[in-house]
């Protein structure tokens, strides 16, 4: 996902901090709690306390997508730590930030908003602090940890990816035109007063983010609400939003997180639609028949008098009438014939939907992007000793781990591009078995285990070659050689049915295990392509990996996975060193 051009927000002062109703189709929702901080016990609670309510299917059942909500708190100090002006001073002292890349510097002067930024050139503390300057900090997450655990928190609950920018404006500042976004907005103020004046979308739910808006083109505020430290405010995307500044002595800092670009139904039918007419195309005729000779002459807006609207409503008339309607007739009109025929090609498409894969993809994309677990050292499995059967396994961050079928004929993703697969994961894990178990002995004992270590390794692989399927010629002639190589073969041919790592049975299908154990939180939302860590397991672990995504927060024991004990060992062998589990 790729960060769009928004505009930056804009805040102000305000003496009084309540919220004014100026009236709204939507009437806004107000919530007050005198909570003392975010529960990070789990995602879900971060949600919970942040919107400071006990029932969160009620908040996207009735607030989500549809009017404001505004949570005004008796603790000032609810966000603790989590950013403020000297924090973005000290980052600026520590840390090379670019213009425009990481921050934008703007003042908003008589309705015109005028940019600030020099580029190519690095900022410093001097640039921030000029008068009436708006200060605007991208992904301050990559600096700041306390902030990276609210916004990964909020990932691991929403299943999307969460824009974060901090923004500081000096005394003076008139903040930025009035504008909407593109996604669904939480403001968290942090430092100082900020009034907020709210008007109706210019377009329900948009889909984009605009310029720069007139106040005269946007009508009379719907709301109105006055932010103070602790207090928090949503509204859904499309919102026309309008920081105003009322006084102009101190400074103001807040939070937007911002989430849920391009996630909407018609995202989801464009991905659904493209991949079900491939697969149509591929499997039937009807899909790749020729459009009609001379098509442009009877088809186009040019040729009639009637619209899209119009058109749209013609299609429904002869869908209607199509049974009382004879071949012959629909063949005279070939404008309706060529309708008629494109509504039952459309129809037709719901055989070849594949839902399942198109949500897939975008949980991949997302897992892509997402920030890492919070842990300043995450625990790798390969510390502690290697799990055996009898162990109780579960996933360290669940969160940050999807199991998924991959088809490597039909290019799903991540199936083409995968880290490693199984057996060379457990290659790894029991060099790394072998290394520790060394540490105990003496130094002459460990150069040994090391050097036996990288003999099995090598040796592992080359079983590995050997083992592939043979063609009947290429067994044939293996017949007409000598006798030992002979029993060789068949050595190395009976292993097939003890390797742990083949894949018969799933053809170009594996089981994916993606992780974002491994991303790295420097690049989280700034426009550069990333990738999470993929393991590929052969079809048959299927069942095996997820009795242990599904279990989430229990502990399993090993012996009991859906694999004989070969595989389920060198599986677990493959997630432990990986660090992707933790032991009871």
């Amino acid at each position: 996902m790729k960060r769009k051009g928004r505009a930056a927000s804009a805040s102000a002062s305000s003496p009084e901090g309540k919220k004014t109703k100026v009236g709204g189709e939507n009437d806004p929702e107000t919530s007050t709690t005198d909570s003392r901080m975010v529960d990070f016990t789990t995602p879900k609670r971060v949600a919970e306390t942040l919107l400071a309510v006990a029932d969160l299917e009620t908040f996207f059942t009735e607030t989500w997508e549809k009017k404001p909500y505004l949570v005004k708190r008796a603790n000032t100090d609810f966000y603790g730590a989590l950013f403020s002006k000297k924090d973005l001073e000290a980052i600026l002292k520590k840390e090379e930030i670019n213009f425009i890349e990481d921050i934008n510097l703007s003042r908003y002067v008589e309705g015109k908003t005028e940019l600030l930024n020099e580029e190519g050139s690095r900022i410093n503390s001097k640039h921030i602090k000029a008068t009436g300057v708006s200060v605007q900090f991208h992904q301050p997450d990559r600096f700041k940890d306390e902030i990276w655990r609210l916004v990964e928190s909020l990932e691991s609950y929403l299943n999307c990816l969460v824009f974060v920018d901090a923004f500081v404006f000096q005394p003076g500042s008139q903040g930025l035109a009035p504008q909407h976004d593109d996604m669904e907005t939480f403001i968290l103020q942090t430092e100082g007063k900020t009034k907020w004046k709210l008007f109706r979308p210019l377009q329900e739910l948009s889909q984009d983010a605009s310029p720069d808006l007139e106040l005269e083109d946007i009508g009379e505020p719907t709301e109105e609400f006055d932010l103070e430290p602790g207090d928090l405010l949503y509204f859904p995307r499309g919102t026309v939003f309008f920081p105003v500044p009322v006084e102009d002595k101190d400074h103001t800092t807040y939070l937007a997180l911002t989430t849920f670009q391009e996630s909407s139904w018609g995202n989801m039918l464009t991905s659904v639609l493209t991949k079900a007419v491939e697969k149509a195309m591929e499997s039937d005729v009807e899909y790749r028949r020729g459009l009609p000779i001379n098509f442009p002459l009877f088809m186009g807006n040019g040729l009639h008098d009637t619209d899209s609207d119009q058109d749209s409503s013609e299609h429904n008339d002869n869908q209607k009438s199509d049974k009382e309607e004879s071949p012959m007739e629909a063949a005279a009109d070939p404008r309706k014939a060529f309708n008629k025929t494109l509504i039952n090609l459309v129809h037709g498409l719901e055989q070849h939907l594949s839902p399942d894969k198109a949500v897939d993809n975008l949980v991949y994309e997302f897992f892509n992007a997402r920030l890492p677990p919070y842990a300043k050292d995450i625990k790798k499995g390969k510390k502690k000793s290697t799990p055996t059967d009898g162990s109780k396994i579960r996933i360290l961050h669940p969160d940050h781990v999807r199991v998924m079928i991959g088809d490597l004929s039909d290019g799903v993703a991540g199936a083409d591009e995968s880290d490693e697969d199984m057996s060379q994961a457990e290659e790894d894990g029991e060099e790394n078995s072998e290394e520790e178990e060394s540490e105990e002995s003496e130094k002459e004992d460990k150069k040994g285990s090391k050097r036996r270590a990288k003999e099995d390794k090598q040796g592992k692989t080359e079983k590995g070659k050997a083992t592939k399927p043979k063609s009947k010629k290429a067994e044939q002639e293996q017949k007409g050689g000598e006798e030992d190589m002979e029993d060789e073969d068949e050595e190395e041919g009976s292993g097939d049915e003890d390797d742990p790592f083949d894949n018969k049975e799933g053809g170009d299908e594996y089981i994916l295990l993606l992780h974002s154990y491994n991303n790295d939180r420097a690049t989280h939302m700034m426009g550069k392509k990333t990738s999470c860590s993929t393991l590929k397991f052969p079809i048959r672990y299927k069942g095996a990996l997820r009795q242990i995504s599904s279990e989430r927060d229990e502990f399993i024991t090993v012996s009991s996975l859906e694999l004989p004990e070969k595989e389920r060992l060198s599986m677990v062998k493959s997630l432990w060193n990986e660090g992707l589990l933790e032991l009871e």
